[in-house]
């Protein structure tokens, strides 16, 4: 009785006590595997898609800039998985330092951002074309849809780019974490940041895709009913689907 009422003070202190939990070896393993996949997969499919967009005979269009630009982005990505592969497969250690750990955040990031963007600009692409189509079509030539690739890429390299001042690495439990929340829980303003990003880079563009995506919805609805030949066979909302 005496000795549960000890003092906290008078506890030894145990190193261990206060160290984070370490995830099992099965995570680090299954993460080092599937990041393994994606990284062949991503360079595989990416290339041949740009081979394929890029051909000589072929005229590219508003959507082809975008899926282009979208192709770049996942390679850009793929760049930085050999390092959490490697992360990964030493159990959650990170061993080319702190430069290096910036970078991979870096663009890892930038190819999170600039892809949600690209997407949001594929909806707003398809909804000039389908919904606005007589209103709007110098907005989908392909030199101003390259200007605004050029933006996309600008925004998220800004948005991104102080990951590049922030420590990203940190001794824990004799190996060093990186991109880990434990590295940049001491970050001022953390939870505010992380809102506000959370709120330009997700929040607004699933809001325009959705938009983008009704009234494309809608429009189709418009025309199938409309249609004489559907009107005829009854089957309207087939032609919707």
């Amino acid at each position: 009785m005496a000795s549960s009422m000890a003092d906290p003070n008078s506890i030894p202190y145990n190193a261990n006590f206060c160290l984070p939990h370490h995830p099992p070896r099965a995570a680090s393993v299954t993460l080092s595997l599937f990041y393994t996949a994606l990284l062949v997969f991503s360079t595989l499919g990416n290339i041949l898609a740009l081979y394929l967009a890029c051909q000589k005979d072929k005229k590219i269009n508003s959507t082809g800039v975008y899926l282009v630009h979208l192709a770049v982005s996942d390679l850009l990505f793929a760049l930085a998985l050999p390092g959490k592969i490697t992360y990964y497969a030493l159990d959650f250690s990170w061993p080319f330092g702190e430069a290096l750990c910036r970078l991979t955040a870096f663009i890892f990031y930038v190819n999170t951002y600039g892809g949600i963007y690209l997407m949001t600009c594929v909806s707003v692409d398809r909804y000039l074309a389908v919904v606005r189509t007589q209103q709007c079509p110098r907005l989908r030539s392909a030199g101003r849809v390259r200007l605004v690739c050029v933006a996309v890429w600008a925004l998220a390299f800004l948005q991104t780019a102080p990951l590049l001042l922030v420590s990203m690495t940190k001794p824990v439990a004799g190996k060093l974490s990186c991109m880990e929340y434990v590295s940049i829980e001491g970050v001022p303003w953390l939870p505010f940041m992380v809102l506000v990003a959370c709120a330009i880079s997700f929040c607004g563009p699933v809001g325009i895709i959705l938009f983008c995506y009704m009234k494309i919805t809608l429009k189709l609805c418009r025309t199938a009913r409309d249609n004489p030949l559907t009107s005829q066979k009854g089957h309207p909302r087939r032609a919707c689907l």
